[in-house]
């Protein structure tokens, strides 16, 4: 309750903050997920390679450290998109980001 009522303190806006305890890193990308897709009304989740996110279905289909993960849970959730982790010293980043 005490970290909760800081980080409401603490909080970069003047909203009210809440706070989501989670037991794992598993857990917290689940929630991550689903409050992105509610907030944004998008369904594509990206996700960098190289990363591990977790063993859940969400999480494992975000995973990207091994194929290993994916071996034997196919079908993954629909909607995780596969991007290259941004690289600013590639040029079109580069002008992109001006």
């Amino acid at each position: 309750m005490e970290l909760g009522e800081y980080l409401d303190r603490i909080a970069p806006f003047d909203e009210p903050a809440i706070s989501f305890m989670t037991n794992s890193g598993t857990e917290s990308v689940e929630a991550a997920i689903k409050l992105a897709r509610y907030y944004t009304g998008r369904k594509p989740v990206y996700r960098f390679p190289g990363w591990f996110h977790g063993r859940t279905m969400g999480s494992v289909s975000m995973t990207a450290s091994k194929s290993s993960y994916h071996k034997g849970f196919a079908p993954l959730m629909n909607g995780v998109l596969h991007a290259p982790f941004p690289d600013t010293y590639h040029p079109i980043l580069a002008i992109l980001a001006g």
